[in-house]
């Protein structure tokens, strides 16, 4: 893994150049970012060879648990319609609007 982040304080010790307190700041934020982005990669590289990584970042595995829910939600949404007293409505039915697009 890569080194521990530096607070602000400690990365403007080790600038070599004396800056102005915005440009050290902008620096910072700049090197704040690229540590998260070496950790992540760290992380994923040390990881995904797992199991339990291979299962929980398979796109597979998202899409089936997404429909999983989608078919959750429309049962749902089945009993509500149900439940309602005006039987003469149908709230499941689009009408066009003679518009074009989804």
């Amino acid at each position: 893994m890569s080194k521990p982040l530096v607070s602000l304080q400690q990365f403007s010790s080790m600038q070599n150049r004396q800056s102005d307190p915005f440009a050290i700041k902008s620096q910072y934020k700049q090197y704040c970012q690229q540590h998260k982005e070496k950790r992540v990669r760290a992380f994923w590289q040390e990881h995904e060879k797992e199991p339990w990584f291979i299962e929980k970042y398979n796109p597979m595995t998202i899409y089936q648990a997404k429909m999983e829910h989608i078919d959750y939600v429309r049962g749902k949404a089945q009993k509500f319609f149900a439940q309602i007293p005006f039987k003469h409505l149908d709230l499941t039915k689009r009408e066009d609007s003679g518009l074009e697009g989804p």
